[in-house]
């Protein structure tokens, strides 16, 4: 469903692809090639919400441009199914896994890959992922998944780590 909000209606490229159910509503703009799953919305009422190509938004992920925060998503973006994106920026080439919260203000930067129900707020911790030059990768962790777990065999007590980056020296170099 293709809304018209303030007299603005949204702009879709010819080659992407929307699903009937999905709706986009007001200052909205989708990229060539992207596609926009089943129960998406899309809703620009208070800011705009820019879409970059070769994009898919799956399933029921929803996306809010709100004043003085548009959302600006790269091209090559991948947003996962019940995600919500409200006020923020992504970079080019990033995979936002099921479930991704990322709040106003907030910056996931170039090719990172953010994991299942992570939540960014735009707090400095955690406003802008770096990109590791020594293995090429980034990796955003959700704050809340610290877990505790023992071994038996050696009886050492072991903690997850939580981290931005892969390897040790790339977090030194921060």
């Amino acid at each position: 469903m293709l809304l018209d909000h303030n007299g603005i209606a949204p702009r879709i490229d010819a080659s992407a692809r929307v699903a009937p159910t999905a709706v986009v509503c007001g200052d909205v703009t989708i990229g060539a090639n992207t596609s926009i799953g089943f129960g998406v919305v899309l809703t620009a009422e208070s800011g705009p919400i820019v879409i970059g190509a070769n994009c898919v938004i799956m399933d029921t992920a929803v996306i809010r441009g709100v004043r003085g925060n548009p959302v600006r998503i790269g091209d090559n973006v991948l947003v996962g199914p019940r995600a919500y994106l409200t006020g923020c920026e992504v970079a080019d080439n990033v995979f936002l896994a099921t479930g991704t919260t990322i709040f106003n203000g907030a910056r996931i930067g170039t090719r990172a890959t953010v994991r299942i129900k992570a939540s960014f707020t735009s707090r400095p911790c955690s406003r802008l992922i770096p990109w590791c030059p020594s293995t090429g990768l980034q990796w955003a962790i959700p704050r809340r998944s610290f877990r505790h777990t023992s071994t038996r065999k050696s009886g050492l007590f072991k903690r997850n780590s939580i981290s931005l980056a892969t390897s040790s020296a790339c977090r030194e170099s921060w």
